[in-house]
């Protein structure tokens, strides 16, 4: 409906207003709750876009002067969603869930699998719009969205407003800081 040129800068420019008005919402809200409403936006988004991409052949000339502006509109969803923390919190999580001898490591092999996955995601592209059609390639972006929002509801942790300290102690089954210090030096004391 536009000139692309100008829409890519305005949704560049949406983009970034959107990241820097929103990194203040993901200080203070938390973290489970904000990646799972970001995911249900990027849900949305990718169920409009595929039901557009399945019907769009079916919606009249009348009706498709309004309805050529659902793909726009949800890019601009989806970017919500990116920015309300879909991109950002699984970043942080890396740093905070890791313990602390292998994070440097494990962070660093976490982003070579995200841009490897980045990659063949980009480079699939072509092969699946002309094997299962526009649609069918939103289909799959949103299964793999529903897929991903399914297992961080059951496993994904609530670390706001915790210590790295405390987060490492309750993975390894610390309860108290205290008792285990005491534990210790009952040990030390024992020997």
């Amino acid at each position: 409906p536009m000139n692309p040129y100008w829409m890519a800068v305005i949704l560049a420019s949406f983009r970034s207003a959107v990241c820097i008005g929103l990194s203040f919402i993901l200080i203070k809200a938390p973290r489970r709750k904000m990646y799972l409403l970001a995911g249900g936006c990027v849900a949305v988004a990718l169920s409009c876009q595929a039901a557009f991409a399945w019907l769009s052949p079916f919606i009249s000339e009348d009706i498709m002067v309004y309805a050529k502006w659902i793909p726009l509109l949800a890019i601009f969803i989806q970017y919500l969603g990116f920015s309300l923390g879909w991109g950002a919190i699984i970043f942080m999580l890396q740093g905070e869930l890791l313990p602390s001898d292998m994070r440097s490591l494990g962070c660093g092999l976490l982003g070579i699998f995200d841009n490897c996955f980045l990659f063949m995601a980009v480079k699939s592209v072509p092969f699946l719009i002309s094997s299962v059609g526009v649609g069918g390639m939103f289909s799959i972006y949103l299964g793999a969205v529903l897929i991903t929002l399914t297992v961080c509801f059951f496993a994904m942790p609530e670390t706001k407003g915790m210590s790295l300290e405390d987060i490492e102690d309750f993975y390894s089954g610390v309860t108290n800081k205290k008792s285990a210090k005491e534990t210790k030096d009952v040990e030390k004391t024992t020997i």
